[in-house]
């Protein structure tokens, strides 16, 4: 897997969304020679190249950066600028064992947003969006190690100036992630 990453200037969510999606193309004409594509996406919202199945690709994106994973088996990302811990979101998406966590926490914001990614990128990876329950997905974090309940996936993440986090999953375990970081002027 390869996740290429793009910091630009704070847009509106349609703005976002469309970096996100040059992002995309400049991938996958990198990566793969592709100029024309068509997307498609399956009943829960993942995305997928309706003339090219063997090809997986994952985006995300925030106020100021997009991030796009690529490769050969199902995948997902998740990247966030730092998120304030809500206590409704957390109740209704952590397991008890990540409430205790974030109640121990020095960084409760950034423990929140690590844990809140992590399960982004594993349900986007799954291809079954929110509609899976977040909260059976369990992730602990020790210092930048990442355990988890889940079997059969590798799970990556990167924690950006302290500012931004970067979760990944793949559904092979053996799978290696590389990252790459772009400029908005590149794509």
């Amino acid at each position: 897997m390869k996740l290429y990453v793009c910091f630009f200037r704070e847009s509106d969510p349609a703005g976002q969304h469309e970096k996100a999606h040059r992002l995309l193309k400049y991938v996958l004409k990198r990566e793969y020679g592709l100029e024309d594509y068509t997307l498609s996406k399956n009943s829960h919202g993942k995305p997928g190249l309706v003339s090219h199945p063997h090809i997986r690709f994952n985006l995300s994106h925030c106020r100021e950066m997009a991030v796009c994973g690529v490769g050969a088996t199902a995948l997902g990302v998740d990247g966030e600028k730092l998120r304030l811990l809500r206590r409704g979101v957390v109740r209704r998406s952590c397991a008890p064992s990540e409430v205790q966590e974030l109640e121990q926490s020095s960084e409760p914001d950034l423990c929140f947003t690590r844990l809140w990614t992590l399960k982004e990128s594993f349900i986007k990876a799954v291809g079954l969006g929110l509609s899976y329950p977040m909260r059976k997905a369990v992730f602990s974090l020790a210092g930048e190690n990442v355990e988890t309940n889940i079997i059969g996936a590798r799970f990556w993440q990167y924690v950006i100036e302290g500012q931004y986090v970067i979760s990944a999953c793949a559904a092979e375990p053996e799978t290696q992630c590389e990252v790459l970081f772009l400029t908005e002027g590149t794509i």
